[in-house]
């Protein structure tokens, strides 16, 4: 404090990173930010299902629900898409008993 009773000015943090950080934000792990998420989809058929997946390959996380579709279809539209994810080495998690988050490559799923 000085003699006249203000405070002195706080010196400016020096913008430019530390070998230390630059290391530490490489060890951070890709978190999926809500961003990241398009919309909630109710795929019918295939063709909807290849939107989801053109998706998937633009680093986008999708949350898919079949709650409106026969179990057989449902289960039909499951193993084609558990299929695609496999093979651009994605993540398929179940919410519940209609509903799947999908992550791309190289994205964490943090859950509470």
């Amino acid at each position: 404090m000085l003699k006249n009773g203000d405070f002195r000015p706080k010196k400016p943090k020096n913008p430019r990173l530390t070998s230390y950080d630059r290391y530490m934000a490489s060890r951070k792990p890709n978190t999926l930010v809500l961003d990241n998420f398009s919309t909630v989809y109710h795929p019918k058929n295939v063709a909807d299902l290849q939107r989801i997946i053109a998706l998937l390959k633009a680093k986008k996380g999708v949350v898919i629900d079949f709650k409106n579709l026969s179990g057989v279809t449902a289960q039909r539209l499951l193993d084609y898409l558990s299929g695609a994810v496999f093979a651009i080495e994605g993540k398929l998690d179940k919410l519940d008993d209609f509903k799947y988050l999908v992550a791309p490559k190289g994205v964490e799923i943090a859950s509470q």
